[in-house]
């Protein structure tokens, strides 16, 4: 049995990951250069820069998982305990969903607007859907 909500947050889940992938890798990283970052115990700044890297893929992996779990139990592969799995995933990206409007609130800079910033950073939009869908994913009985 087929469950197509699922499989729809996995290709939303692949948009994600798509534009996630390449805007650090061709508009992020790039312009990040060594001085940029400071050195700490562990190393100098290009260790800082590297392990800023690592974070920013540590999101990559997540979106992947995501990916392969929504395919698998979306497809019946996962069976009796695929459902759990996307529970806890629904949680894990509305815990996402929050922390990246939390973060928002956090960053703005005095005269700023929290509306303006949430909108031109639209990453947000596919956490929402891929948890929308995921939760849709739960309630589908074929």
């Amino acid at each position: 049995m087929v469950n197509i909500y699922l499989l729809i947050a996995a290709v939303v889940a692949t948009v994600a990951i798509s534009l996630h992938v390449y805007t650090f890798e061709v508009w992020i990283w790039p312009k990040l250069k060594d001085d940029c970052f400071p050195s700490f115990p562990f190393g100098g700044p290009e260790i800082v820069r590297g392990f800023y890297r690592t974070v920013w893929h540590f999101f990559t992996v997540n979106l992947l998982v995501t990916i392969v779990v929504n395919v698998m139990v979306g497809l019946g592969t996962l069976i009796p305990y695929g459902i759990v799995l996307i529970y806890f995933l629904i949680v894990f990206w509305i815990l996402i969903f929050i922390e990246i409007w939390l973060i928002g609130a956090l960053s703005l800079r005095p005269g700023q607007s929290y509306i303006k910033t949430m909108l031109r950073a639209f990453q947000w939009v596919f956490v929402l859907l891929i948890a929308f869908f995921m939760y849709l994913g739960t309630k589908y009985q074929p």
